[in-house]
């Protein structure tokens, strides 16, 4: 059977099984995307997967342009290096890179969503 083109790609759905809130983070296991609107539990809605966001970092460093960023669950922030708990589960799946240098006492980062 040959491969179809199901969209462009840009937005992914998905029934969340708790609210999400506008401009939430959503890591569906290791593909995180944005909640352009907010979604109620049980109803079907979208995330973003591509396009440029701002996005949470701890201001204990700096992050250059081009960085890869990973999204931290349980902090809420990028991070710039990845891990797993001591099961091997992602705890910070891969969001993309920055798009531009944070200063460390920054608070957040642009980013290019790449999934």
């Amino acid at each position: 059977m040959p491969v179809m083109v199901d969209s462009e790609g840009k937005y992914v759905s998905f029934t969340p099984t708790v609210p999400v809130a506008a401009g939430a983070i959503v890591a569906l296991g290791e593909l995180v995307g944005i909640a352009p609107v907010a979604i109620a539990s049980g109803s079907i809605g979208q995330i973003a997967v591509r396009g440029i966001v701002r996005v949470p970092k701890p201001v204990s460093g700096g992050v250059a342009a081009g960085t890869k960023l990973w999204w931290d669950i349980l902090a809420g922030t990028v991070v710039l290096v990845p891990f797993t708990d001591e099961f091997g589960l992602v705890l910070t799946p891969y969001l993309g890179k920055a798009i531009e240098g944070a200063a460390k006492s920054a608070t957040t980062v642009r980013a290019r969503l790449s999934q």
